[in-house]
C-alpha cells in the first residue's frame, strides 16, 4: 500500500510539472513484422524506473479504493518492461505472445467508470491497466472482449484528491492496434489507423485536428511563377513547411503521424525499430526546453525512456535519460516459468568511447 500511495504522489507531483509529453507509434516493416515504440516524460529527477520481469503464475489483486480490492489474477503470460518507483507493476512492457501495450498521460479528459458491490471482482485500477492486459492476454482484439466484462476505476491519492488521469495504447504481431480512453466514465476504443498516440485531448479531437494537416508531405514543393518570376525553395523539406515542431501533445501527434506516413519501412522489424528510434530522436524533451512553475517552484519535463518492442521476435529495446546506448532484452532467453519477478536498475551513465588511439 505504500508502494501504491508513493506512485500517486509521484504522478501528481509530475502532473503538475508538466509531466504529459510521451508519445507512441506503431509500424510494420516490409516483411510484415510489427513494432510498437514509445518515449516517457516525466518530470526531471522525480523518477525512478527498473527493468522489471514478471514470469507466468505470478498472482496479482487490484486495489480499487482504500481497504478494497477488485479483481485478482495469476499471469498467464510472462512480460517485461519499465515499473516506475519500483512498483510491481509495469507502466510499459511486452509479453510473450507479442503484445505490448503501454500507459500515457491523458489530463483534464480521463473519467473513468463507477462500480458497484456487485463488481468489484471484475474491477481493476487504472494504474494495474497495463500489467492486466500483459498478464492475461495474446492479442489486442483480446483485450477489447475482456474490456466488456471489466470496470476500470479511478483510484484517487488522499493526500491530493486526484486521480492520475491516464490511456492507453497496445498493439499485437498480428497487427491488431488500438487506443483505450475512458472519457466521461464510458470506455472509448479506437483502431488508431494512423498508429501515433500523445496525450490531451482524447484520440477523436486529434483526429479531427490532423485535418488541418492534409497538406504535409515529404516530396519537396516544385519551383512556381508568378509574373515571370521564377520562385523556388530554399532546400530540402519545403513539403513539410508547417509541420509543428512544439512539445504540446496536438503539435506531437501530427508530427507522429506524418513520420509514420512518410517514412520508409525497415525490410524486418530489427530494421524497423532502429527506425523507430530515429523517428522518436525528434520528440526528446532536453531538460529545461519545457517548463512549469507551481507553489513557486520551477519543474523541468524531461525523457525519460524511449522504448520499442519488436512483437514478432518477442525483443524489447531501450534507450534512458542518461544513455543512448540501446540496451534489449529477449523474452525468448528469459525464463517465464520462474518462481519470482526480477528487476534490474539501467539508469546507468553512457560510457563514451575514446577513439584517438584507433585513429
Amino acid at each position: 500500500m505504500f508502494l501504491r500511495t508513493l506512485f500517486f504522489c509521484i504522478l501528481t507531483l509530475c502532473d503538475l510539472a508538466q509531466a504529459n509529453a510521451c508519445t507512441g507509434i506503431i509500424q510494420k516493416a516490409e516483411n510484415g513484422d510489427w513494432v510498437y515504440a514509445r518515449t516517457m516524460e516525466f518530470g526531471a529527477d522525480l523518477i525512478s524506473f527498473d527493468l522489471m520481469f514478471v514470469p507466468r503464475g505470478i498472482s496479482y489483486t487490484s486495489e480499487i479504493s482504500t481497504n478494497k480490492t477488485g479483481a485478482k489474477w495469476t499471469t498467464k503470460y510472462g512480460h517485461v518492461g519499465f515499473n516506475p518507483f519500483g512498483m510491481p507493476i509495469l507502466a510499459d512492457g511486452l509479453n510473450e505472445k507479442g503484445l505490448a501495450c503501454g500507459a500515457f498521460y491523458f489530463p483534464g479528459w480521463a473519467e473513468y467508470q463507477s462500480t458497484g458491490p456487485q463488481d468489484s471482482s471484475n474491477a481493476i485500477s487504472n494504474i494495474d491497466f497495463v500489467s492486466w492486459v500483459l498478464g492475461n492476454f495474446a492479442t489486442v482484439s483480446e483485450v477489447r472482449e475482456a474490456l466488456k466484462q471489466t470496470k476500470v476505476i479511478g483510484v484517487p491519492f488522499a493526500a491530493w484528491g486526484f486521480i492520475p488521469p491516464l490511456h492507453y495504447f497496445m498493439a499485437d504481431k498480428t497487427g491488431g492496434k488500438a487506443v483505450i480512453e475512458y472519457v466521461g466514465g464510458e470506455l472509448k476504443i479506437y483502431d488508431t489507423t494512423l498508429g501515433a498516440i500523445t496525450n490531451a485531448p482524447d484520440y477523436d479531437w486529434h483526429m479531427v485536428n490532423a485535418r488541418n494537416y492534409i497538406g504535409l508531405r515529404a516530396l519537396n514543393d516544385p519551383s512556381i511563377k508568378i509574373s515571370g518570376q521564377e520562385l523556388s525553395q530554399f532546400g530540402q523539406g519545403s513539403g513539410a513547411i508547417g509541420l509543428p515542431g512544439d512539445f504540446s501533445p496536438p503539435s506531437r501527434f501530427i508530427r507522429a503521424a506524418f513520420f509514420n506516413t512518410v517514412v520508409l519501412n525497415g525490410k524486418d522489424a530489427l530494421e524497423q525499430v532502429k527506425r523507430a528510434f530515429r523517428i522518436l530522436n525528434q520528440f526528446d524533451i532536453p531538460k529545461g526546453a519545457v517548463r512549469e512553475i507551481s507553489k513557486g517552484k520551477e519543474f523541468y519535463d524531461e525523457t525519460q525512456w524511449t522504448s520499442a518492442a519488436d512483437l514478432t521476435n518477442l525483443q524489447y529495446f531501450f534507450h534512458t535519460d542518461v544513455s543512448r546506448e540501446i540496451r534489449s532484452v529477449s523474452l525468448k532467453a528469459l525464463d517465464l516459468d520462474a518462481k519470482k519477478t526480477a528487476s534490474l536498475p539501467v539508469k546507468t551513465p553512457e560510457v563514451i568511447k575514446d577513439l584517438s588511439s584507433s585513429l
